[in-house]
């Protein structure tokens, strides 16, 4: 994970100010897809149709949250170029969540997303040596067991390309002990069968920092991707009110694909 300080809008963007913003917004999932090649104009101009639900709040922070998503988003852009990967644009989505989307622990089915919290809480992850990746049985046997810890509920463009890649971990990062019980857990869904080993420490991204994760198709991983969830809710249940997320995320898009550009109320 890393938080670059010097990136357009790192700064100048106030978390109060944000959470001001859309707390009296209703959830909202906007997409947009930015192609291949898309110079910093185009970026900017694609990232704005994100931003569209939260017009009429907060004026200066929206600018300042667009500024910063375009400049993560144009970055991406040239670390894809660095991979080699020709031709490959960028699905951005933005979305305003007071639920728990993904409260298990797992790894995304693409090569690399990147994930920016710019509201309420981040995204929670597991060094790889303390993630476990099993078989569907085996998983079911620890839930049975009590064993699992699964829970309900500027540079020059290379250079900033690079950067984004090395991914360095960010030094607020916060790392909390897994909350490992042997309270009755759920039985894992059909084909989650990713977990974490008890006593782990689970490292939880702040406010406006860049996470960068690894996919299960990301080449030579052989399936495993870096492990992550939702953070759990504010007082630890989906009644309790807590600060709604505002979180970005890019995935890449993949060529002759025109993404979904459109916006999705919820």
């Amino acid at each position: 994970m890393a938080r670059d300080p010097t990136r357009p809008g790192a700064q100048d963007h106030a978390e109060a100010r944000v959470v001001a913003a859309v707390e009296h917004t209703q959830d909202f999932k906007s997409d947009v897809a930015i192609p291949a090649g898309s110079l910093a104009p185009a970026v900017s101009a694609a990232v704005a149709r994100l931003y569209a639900p939260l017009a009429g709040t907060d004026g200066a922070a929206v600018a300042s949250l667009e500024r910063d998503a375009a400049s993560v988003a144009d970055d991406l852009l040239h670390a894809f170029d660095l991979l080699g990967w020709a031709g490959t644009g960028v699905q951005a989505t933005l979305e305003l969540i007071r639920s728990t989307p993904c409260p298990r622990w797992h790894a995304d089915k693409v090569a690399l997303r990147v994930l920016v919290c710019y509201s309420g809480r981040g995204t929670q992850w597991v060094a790889d040596a303390d993630a476990l990746h099993l078989t569907q049985w085996q998983a079911q046997l620890r839930a049975l067991l009590g064993q699992t810890d699964q829970v309900r509920g500027g540079p020059g463009r290379g250079e900033r390309g690079a950067r984004l890649l090395r991914g360095a971990r960010a030094g607020s990062a916060r790392g909390v002990p897994a909350q490992g019980g042997r309270s009755p857990a759920p039985l894992p869904q059909p084909g989650s069968t990713v977990d974490v080993r008890r006593g782990a420490t689970v490292h939880e991204a702040g406010v406006g920092d860049v996470l960068v994760l690894k996919g299960a198709r990301w080449p030579g991983s052989g399936g495993r991707g870096a492990v992550h969830r939702s953070p759990p809710p504010e007082g630890g249940c989906e009644c309790c009110e807590g600060t709604p997320r505002l979180l970005l995320k890019l995935d890449p898009l993949p060529p002759g694909d025109h993404g979904l550009e459109s916006l999705v109320w919820r």
